[in-house]
């Protein structure tokens, strides 16, 4: 979605509690929060929140933050903590890739919010590595949504 299809939505402003964004961004943090998805078959499927859900990140977040494109994120563990986690697999990792972060998964599943994100160029069965730039827009895209919709 390019940020000029919906200029008047470009920001908007929670009539409960002020928060400002896009209205997409917002959209999909009320989504996200009700535990909603939506199926590409058009079936809305709700779940809570402890269970694991995929969230495209927008692609208006990605132009604001100048990366190269948008990206997924897995969300997991439940959304009353304290604690925040980002697992960051590092080059050539996908986010589906558990490697050292197992151990630590099972031990924090219940008392952390985690999440993890591809900081890799996924392409089918090859993975490559992204620059160094690019790993970074994607953590500060990530951080951003959980300061935003978490804290």
């Amino acid at each position: 979605m390019s940020v000029e299809n919906r200029l008047t939505q470009a920001e908007f402003a929670c009539v409960k509690c002020s928060y400002e964004n896009h209205a997409d961004i917002v959209g999909a943090m009320n989504i996200l929060e009700r535990g909603h998805r939506l199926l590409a078959c058009g079936e809305l499927v709700r779940e809570d929140l402890s269970v694991k859900l995929r969230l495209l990140v927008s692609k208006f977040m990605m132009t604001k933050l100048h990366a190269e494109k948008s990206f997924q994120v897995e969300i997991s563990g439940p959304a009353t903590v304290d604690t925040t986690i980002i697992f960051v697999p590092g080059f050539g990792g996908a986010r589906n890739e558990r490697g050292l972060f197992t151990d630590i998964e099972d031990q924090v599943a219940d008392s952390m919010l985690l999440f993890r994100g591809d900081f890799s160029d996924i392409q089918g069965d090859l993975i490559k590595g992204l620059p160094f730039s690019s790993q970074v827009v994607r953590l500060k895209a990530i951080t951003a949504f959980a300061q935003n919709k978490f804290s």
